[in-house]
């Protein structure tokens, strides 16, 4: 679990300023304790668990930390590599899952105010740090990443993006699977196709990737998990996303689901854009929007190696799962 402090739009209060375990030795459901684990880190999201490595951002340092499971003090850290390529300073959040390949996939957001340039230079997007350095472009175009995660099983990895703001006419969150060479259009076109109607002098979409999955403006989705077949039908397989609602007013906030193919893996086309679900998306946790904005906002989803979906909320800091009665 992190802990930023840094500001960010997300708009959730100060946290700890570290990495921190919440072990559950017997079993409850509930955590016994809050135990540091890594500390001085105003600017961490990311973090990823692989050969008994732990991943995680700390500013735009990729980290890793020797690492075993149930282990609750710090290990020896590695530099992985430095983002250089584009830092954004408000959306300085970024993302890390480890492909079945061995690809370490980092996101990276660009900035609102961007300009149109015809060649759409990387800025937010994917970056590889397999090879540690400043991390290889893998697919570009993207506005506010939000997670990454990856699929051991297919091996597809799916990453979630948040639709550049105040566009609601052309406005296109999308949910994709990572592809070297993709370009989603970011800062000039919405999707394939698409424009944005600032975007002068108006720019060729026509090589803009065509999102399989299509997010309404100002939803803010941010994390992103890929549930375990064993769960009942509909949402076995499926990948779920986090959606903390419009800035200020917190609409639509909630979890949604996408289906995948059960053969392949693949995203089952879906989409909420103007504010109802079609295809493959659905709803599967509800009840946050209230008038008074008591509830807080959900902003991640992650799972357990037993099939549990912990939730987690930035404005509460509760953290609570979900998962099928037996």
């Amino acid at each position: 679990m992190a802990s930023p402090t840094q500001p960010s739009t997300n708009g959730g209060p100060s946290g700890l300023s570290a990495i921190v375990v919440l072990p559950d030795d017997d079993a409850d459901g509930y955590a016994d304790s809050t135990i540091t684990l890594q500390s001085n880190l105003p600017s961490t999201v990311g973090m990823a668990f692989t050969n008994n490595q732990f991943i995680f951002q700390d500013g735009i340092n990729i980290q890793s930390m020797a690492y075993s499971p149930g282990q609750r003090t710090a290990g020896a850290i590695t530099m992985l590599g430095q983002i250089t390529i584009y830092q954004s300073s408000l959306n300085w959040m970024r993302h890390i899952a480890v492909s079945a390949a061995g690809n370490i996939y980092v996101t990276n957001s660009g900035d609102q105010g961007e300009a149109c340039v015809a060649s759409r230079p990387f800025h937010g997007g994917v970056l590889d740090f397999q090879s540690g350095g400043g991390g290889t472009p893998v697919a570009k175009g993207l506005f506010l990443v939000g997670d990454v995660v990856c699929d051991p099983v297919h091996g597809q990895c799916f990453v979630v993006e948040q639709a550049k703001y105040y566009e609601l006419a052309a406005g296109r969150g999308k949910l994709v699977e990572v592809h070297q060479g993709d370009d989603w259009g970011f800062s000039c076109c919405a999707s394939a196709n698409t424009p944005y109607p600032d975007a002068a002098p108006t720019p060729d979409c026509s090589g803009v990737s065509q999102e399989p999955v299509s997010l309404d403006d100002m939803e803010t989705p941010n994390g992103l998990e890929l549930l375990p077949a064993s769960w009942p039908a509909p949402y076995g397989g499926a990948a779920v996303i986090a959606l903390e609602g419009a800035a200020g007013s917190w609409d639509s906030e909630r979890i949604a689901i996408v289906g995948r193919d059960p053969n392949t893996g693949a995203l089952l086309t879906g989409s909420d854009v103007g504010g109802t679900n079609t295809g493959s998306m659905t709803d599967l946790a509800t009840g946050w929007l209230d008038a008074a904005q008591g509830h807080g906002r959900p902003t991640d989803v992650s799972l357990s190696p037993d099939g549990r979906l912990f939730v987690s909320n930035e404005i509460t800091g509760d953290i609570f799962w979900i998962a099928p009665m037996q």
